[in-house]
């Protein structure tokens, strides 16, 4: 009942004075991903997935546009050399793909951070995870705990997408692995190795191409080796390459640094939570 009389009380006033009397603020979750944009909100997750809780203020996101597909997706004609030749579908590309993350069941265990299991989330924008996943594209300096989980390894964090195949079909654009089992007498073991091939959002000319690698025979290191000329096209300039795991234990080796060049590889150590940088020959 008070409420009811304050809000008829208002509306008085608004007629003998002139004022205004302001719409009720729309919940959080009622605003288009237009409105929430334009009040510096992170963009509405669909009910379908989810993200990370996380406990600080929202801000305004890098994107002058919010989860909208790029307005002229690029197709390619040839087909990037893939390093694979074996390999399962993470995510293929035969629709456009943006800030997604998907739940894969491994056939092999992984480890990260003394954490062993086959189930994880693997997002187009270069992530790793246990547990849960975020949709955030702007990459920022480890650890980033109010979005990512405490087991995540950040092979290559930037605001990348999986273009769609041309009408040939004939694009290697996506996210696949392959594993492979080595059997010495009683002693069995499992090697993992994912492969990333995407593009820049709004900036389809350029290419990041790089794969991970985890063996059972050192669980918890995770060498990742970046590809071929131009296909890491600004050296990592906008990007966040590390991990993260439980009780502030992180690593980075760069953030926003023009460093991670076609022919590096880093070999992560979450045991130790240490990384050597190195090089290879393509």
């Amino acid at each position: 009942m008070r409420a009811q009389s304050l809000v008829s009380l208002l509306a008085v006033a608004s007629l003998v004075f002139g004022a205004t009397v302001p719409n009720p603020t729309p919940a959080p979750d009622s605003l288009s991903n237009a409105d929430r944009f334009a009040r510096g909100l992170a963009p509405a997750w669909p009910a379908a997935l989810k993200r990370v809780p996380h406990n600080t203020a929202p801000r305004r996101l890098r994107r002058t546009t919010v989860n909208n597909p790029s307005p002229t997706v690029t197709t390619y004609d040839t087909a990037p050399t893939s390093v694979l030749t074996d390999r399962t579908y993470i995510r293929d590309n035969s629709v456009f793909q943006d800030d997604q993350f998907y739940v894969v069941n491994f056939p092999v265990p992984i480890t990260i951070y003394n954490r062993t299991q086959t189930r994880a989330y693997v997002s187009c924008n270069g992530n790793l995870a246990f547990d849960d996943s975020s949709y955030l594209y702007t990459n920022t300096a480890l650890p980033k705990y109010d979005y990512f989980t405490k087991w995540t390894m950040f092979f290559f964090w930037e605001d990348t997408v999986i273009l769609q195949r041309n009408a040939a079909g004939n694009t290697n654009f996506g996210i696949y692995y392959d594993t492979n089992t080595i059997t010495t007498g009683s002693i069995v073991v499992q090697e993992l190795t994912i492969e990333w091939y995407f593009s820049k959002y709004h900036q389809e000319n350029e290419y990041y191409h790089y794969t991970s690698f985890h063996s059972t025979a050192r669980p918890g290191v995770w060498t990742v080796k970046y590809y071929q000329g131009s296909h890491i096209s600004d050296n990592g300039v906008s990007s966040t390459v590390g991990a993260q795991g439980p009780d502030n234990r992180f690593m980075q080796w760069t953030f926003d640094q023009p460093v991670v060049r076609a022919g590096k590889q880093i070999v992560m150590d979450t045991n130790t939570n240490t990384y050597v940088v190195s090089d290879f020959t393509l």
